[in-house]
């Protein structure tokens, strides 16, 4: 194997075991089928090369992995043991802001509401101004005197103005439901609706995703963890037997 390489120092196990690998895809190419019993012996080594060159490869990477994982194993849990609190801890205060939002965003939806409603009435009392108004130039046009054309000018003048006042207060009341608080530096932390997806019908959600393979994976992972709990598999899940080497 070492002819094929492609400088003076001893192969290291990647370039050995990728000669290797080149030598299983040549054989494989030249066997489309194996048809008698020296096909299958000389089958049975190369596949015995292929495993202990994967068993060497594992080891080698294992030995150069290890210390590395070991370093940011014992890195992580030093920076755990400080970041897991303060997760917590921050976990809840959140909770009690969020009871608090609640609380106090469904105030301001109340008060929003009475906001709509008064601007509604508002709005109906300026209808109500607008329509005298219009009765008493009528009756004035028709020689009535005293018909109280002013009166009823001003009054509708003021209605229309004490309906703007209350459609905007209402706008803002609605606007201001959100609760909104600063948290310094230009920022602020607010309520938001956060998406969470809830199985309501499990055997309905299976048959309209089915088929699918990572869901079938899952079911079957599933299912060994039911067995080894139970001694059984659960109802569904069946085995079948494939003689393979």
């Amino acid at each position: 194997m070492g002819a094929h390489l492609h400088h003076n120092n001893p192969p290291t196990l990647l370039e050995l075991c990728a000669e290797v690998s080149g030598e299983l895809s040549a054989w494989l190419d030249n066997n489309p089928a194996i048809e008698d019993h020296d096909g299958a012996r000389k089958a049975a080594e190369l596949i015995k090369r292929g495993r202990l060159a994967l068993q060497d490869l594992d080891a080698e990477r294992d030995a150069q992995v290890r210390p590395l994982n070991s370093a940011v194993k014992k890195i992580n849990s030093a920076y755990k043991a400080v970041t897991d609190p303060i997760d917590k801890i921050v976990g809840q205060i959140k909770a009690r802001m969020t009871d608090y939002a609640r609380a106090e965003e469904a105030r301001r939806a109340a008060e929003a509401e009475a906001a709509r409603l008064a601007a509604l009435e508002a709005e109906k009392a300026a209808q109500e101004a607008a329509r005298r108004e219009h009765e008493a130039i009528e009756n004035a046009a028709a020689g009535e005197i005293g018909a109280g054309v002013g009166a009823a000018l001003q009054e509708t003048a003021q209605a229309e103005a004490d309906a703007a006042r209350a459609a905007l207060a209402a706008g803002i009341a609605e606007k201001n439901i959100t609760m909104r608080v600063s948290t310094g530096f230009g920022r602020v932390m607010a309520m938001r609706t956060i998406e969470t997806l809830v199985v309501e019908n499990h055997v309905s959600a299976i048959m309209a995703m089915w088929p699918n393979a990572k869901l079938e994976d899952a079911l079957l992972s599933a299912a060994r963890a039911y067995q080894r709990v139970h001694g059984k598999l659960p109802r569904g899940i069946g085995i079948t037997y494939e003689r393979k080497m």
